[in-house]
């Protein structure tokens, strides 16, 4: 039993260093956060959608209480009695209190990252080590339901298989061609549209007297391909630095034509990395 047990244990560790290399989106924000820009109208627009279409604005709790007091005094062949009741109604009420834009901001935000297959994008790297992560899933639940009996003694447990399978597949994916890899970082950002999350480091490339641009290398070769906004809040534009790492809220503007730059707008612009694993 005590071998069995080092040798799942051995396997968890494993794992989670495999999971840890792989640089996998963030499961959710947790805040205090270090909002730079905030598009509030659009934010309460998108955190409308997901809301329940009636909800319960306030409530009104009124309760009450009494209590009933008597003497009494018997001497036959007369009998007197005297009685009295004391009461108190106490009405409270409850007003729902709408969530500060931050709020609906981080709750947007959270929402796209627990889904499962969330808009978000850092690097090539990050990207295709989340698609390798489900690929190893689907192959762990298949595992999963062919075994009967599960065993710590049983050689190909899940955790022993999904180390295995990480890096397995890590290991062939870095042995593809680049010219193979680069087709397929095109075709998968040739579907990219509506909202997304990018987070990266970000370079101020060019100041207008309206706005200014910033972008992040999403793919170094052999043809770069980057990630590129443009800001035209200019208090939120002085508080960014000329590199800065943040995570970006934003929306495709149009479909990638396949060149140097995919163009999306802020929405909310977040400093530095303040995701949780």
């Amino acid at each position: 039993m005590y071998s069995g047990l080092l040798k799942a244990a051995d396997s968890v560790a494993n794992l989670v260093k495999v999971i840890a290399e792989l640089g996998l989106p963030p499961s959710r924000i947790v805040p205090p956060v270090d909002l730079i820009y905030i598009e509030s109208v659009r934010i309460a627009m998108l955190y409308s959608q997901l809301q329940p279409t009636v909800v319960e604005s306030e409530r009104t709790i009124t309760t009450k209480s009494e209590s009933e007091k008597s003497v009494g005094l018997e001497r036959k062949p007369v009998e007197l009695k005297a009685g009295g009741t004391n009461g108190r109604t106490e009405t409270q009420k409850f007003i729902r209190v709408a969530p500060a834009t931050s709020q609906a901001c981080l709750f947007l935000i959270n929402d796209l990252l627990s889904r499962q297959s969330p808009p978000y994008y850092s690097t090539f790297a990050a990207l295709s080590s989340f698609q390798l992560l489900n690929h190893v899933k689907q192959h762990l639940d298949l595992v999963h339901q062919l075994t009967q009996q599960q065993s710590i003694f049983f050689d190909a447990s899940p955790v022993t298989v999904g180390a295995a399978t990480l890096r397995q597949m890590t290991q062939i994916r870095q042995k593809t061609l680049a010219a193979e890899i680069e087709k397929g970082v095109r075709t998968q950002l040739g579907s990219v549209a509506g909202l997304v999350l990018v987070q990266g480091n970000f370079k101020r490339t060019s100041r207008h007297a309206d706005a200014v641009q910033l972008e992040e290398q999403f793919e170094n070769g052999p043809h770069p391909i980057f990630f590129r906004f443009a800001l035209r809040d200019k208090e939120a534009a002085r508080l960014l630095p000329d590199s800065a790492t943040l995570l970006v809220l934003g929306d495709v503007i149009e479909n990638w034509d396949g060149g140097t730059y995919l163009d999306f707008h802020p929405i909310a612009i977040l400093s530095g990395t303040p995701a949780s694993p």
